[in-house]
């Protein structure tokens, strides 16, 4: 039998040293430093290669991106085709309307003729007025000129019967001699007549209308001319009238013909 000696009350226990648990790697200081490294080697590196790429760009050349190549051979100059070569020399109107000088007739002078027995009125968006064309009245043929973009209005009669107008190109030439005549139209000093005093008398039958204006195109005077053969007080002019006449002034005969003699 053995016999355990009685402890001593008064002896220190042997210490017993107790290892302290190691807490979780997530709690360490230095861990956070290290990822607070990390994240901004990332930052740093993500703006150094965005902000490259834009300098690269911006410093690099541009490539000029190739020409356009056509097999089409360059158009021939001899072959262009403006509008106004589409348009024949003499024109015919059958139908009321709207048409553009230049688009629809050519620019120039022209004489305008009714055909048959029809009637048309015709007017201008310039100042030449309106003229009435008809066989029934003797008033069958206007002289006049066309400008390039003003527009040439035709109407019917009132009855709305059918017509056919044409415009015929003609040369301008100057009247020569004291004496000529004038039919309807429009006419220019020093262009188709000359300069100077005329007296102007209208055919036995007829009554005159006439018109003049200066170079700018204003109305000077008009005047109402009476045949000898009508009966006094037909017409609301003299038998005749005497007029000066200057380089530039437009001379337009309304009705069908007047007689000029220098004086």
């Amino acid at each position: 039998m053995t016999t355990i000696p009685p402890s001593d009350p008064y002896q220190t226990p042997p210490e017993t040293t107790v290892a302290a648990a190691k807490p979780p790697i997530f709690k360490q200081w230095w861990f956070w430093l290290v990822a607070a490294v990390a994240v901004a080697a990332v930052a740093v590196a993500a703006v150094l290669l965005l902000g490259g790429g834009d300098e690269d760009s911006a410093d690099s050349p541009k490539q000029d991106s190739p020409a356009k190549t056509s097999d089409a051979p360059d158009p021939d100059p001899s072959e262009s085709k403006s509008s106004l070569d589409d348009i024949p020399a003499t024109v015919t109107f059958d139908t009321p309307g709207d048409y553009e000088v230049g688009v629809d007739i050519r620019p120039g002078r022209y004489v305008a003729t009714i055909k048959d027995d029809g009637q048309a009125n015709f007017a201008f968006a310039s100042s030449h007025g309106r003229i009435m064309l008809s066989n029934a009245y003797g008033e069958d043929t206007w002289t006049g000129d066309l400008l390039e973009g003003e527009w040439l209005q035709i109407t019917a009669d009132s009855k709305g019967g059918p017509f056919v107008l044409t415009f015929t190109p003609v040369e301008r030439s100057l009247e020569a001699g004291p004496a000529f005549q004038l039919t309807s139209g429009h006419w220019f000093v020093g262009k188709d007549i000359p300069a100077g005093k005329y007296q102007l008398t209208v055919p036995g039958d007829q009554c005159g209308i006439i018109y003049f204006f200066d170079g700018d195109n204003v109305e000077l005077a008009s005047a109402e001319v009476e045949g000898a053969a009508l009966d006094e007080g037909a017409c609301m002019g003299e038998d005749s009238v005497t007029v000066t006449l200057k380089d530039g002034y437009k001379v337009s005969v309304i009705t069908p013909l007047f007689y000029f003699n220098a004086v």
